[in-house]
């Protein structure tokens, strides 16, 4: 059972890998347009101007949602913590021989 959800294990590291994989392959279909455009067409330009620029932003948003996730799972952890420590002791004031 642990082995089905082991997608959701790390998942911060998973998607800030993502937003890298996606940003290195949209630079690199950018230059394979900017090739294409200057044999073909040169409509196809705009796309490896536009390319990066939205592989840049996308990154970002991924990267940015990785760390929300990180810092969600630090401040649970947190308050758990918080909440264990705060619980009163049910053995304080009794005598123990």
């Amino acid at each position: 059972m642990n082995k089905l959800f082991s997608i959701f294990n790390n998942a911060p590291n998973k998607i800030r890998l993502i937003a890298k994989i996606d940003l290195i392959a949209s630079i690199i279909f950018a230059f394979i347009f900017a090739i294409a455009s200057f044999i073909d067409d040169i409509s196809l330009l705009i796309y490896a101007i536009l390319l990066p620029i939205a592989a840049i932003i996308e990154g970002i948003i991924l990267y940015g949602f990785a760390e929300l996730i990180e810092t969600n799972k630090k401040i649970a952890d947190n308050l758990q913590s918080n909440k264990q420590e705060s619980e009163p002791d049910t053995n304080q004031g009794t005598i123990v021989f």
